[in-house]
């Protein structure tokens, strides 16, 4: 589904198989009184854990890596503190990121620490520029 109002290019979510794959926005607002958080929480409403029972998140910015060039940016550390409470209570099961041109897995993270059902946390920007030593 796409939000009302033209933005629907920017951050939607649709079904695919056994999947509801929701894509954000990194560089839109996303706070609790931004239209994204507000399509956000709907959307989730609408999710049929029996018809997809994977729950997967895709954004631009990574909340989780260990890339020193792209830590701590205001993209990934607003959107985290606006949402990663919201992902944990709606058991998202994957995010993927993309912006850290290198491809990182973490276990299941939640505030910081390894955690028992939280979401597994992928980077996959590895493709184009090269970052880091060569």
């Amino acid at each position: 589904t796409a939000p009302e109002g033209g933005n629907g290019a920017l951050y939607y979510s649709f079904d695919v198989a056994s999947a509801h794959v929701i894509q954000l926005n990194s560089y839109m607002p996303f706070n609790e009184t931004s239209e994204q958080y507000k399509w956000l929480m709907e959307d989730f409403k609408k999710v049929d854990r029996a018809k997809t029972p994977w729950l997967i998140v895709n954004m631009h910015a990574p909340w989780y890596n260990s890339n020193q060039h792209h830590h701590n940016e205001p993209e990934e550390t607003g959107m985290k503190a606006a949402l990663e409470a919201t992902f944990h209570a709606q058991n998202v099961d994957v995010i993927f990121a993309g912006h850290v041109h290198a491809y990182e897995r973490m276990y299941p993270t939640y505030k910081n620490k390894t955690a028992t059902g939280a979401p597994t946390y992928i980077n996959i920007g590895d493709g184009g520029n090269r970052e880091g030593p060569c």
